[in-house]
């Protein structure tokens, strides 16, 4: 059985990536992408590259 019916307002259960930068790195193209980490929903350590323009400061 469905648990909601058309017109309920829902959100997605997901956690933001916010953690610490752990590495940069540059392309060749003067690019910069930073490594950040984070702990997700189920409390498992993430890890993931993001471009700089995908970030802002916590």
């Amino acid at each position: 059985m469905a648990t909601f019916k058309k017109g309920d307002v829902v959100k997605l259960i997901a956690v933001v990536p916010e953690g610490p930068i752990t590495a940069m790195r540059m392309d060749e193209d003067g690019n910069v992408s930073y490594l950040v980490e984070w702990t997700d929903a189920d409390s498992v350590a993430q890890q993931r590259w993001f471009a700089e323009d995908q970030l802002i400061g916590a």
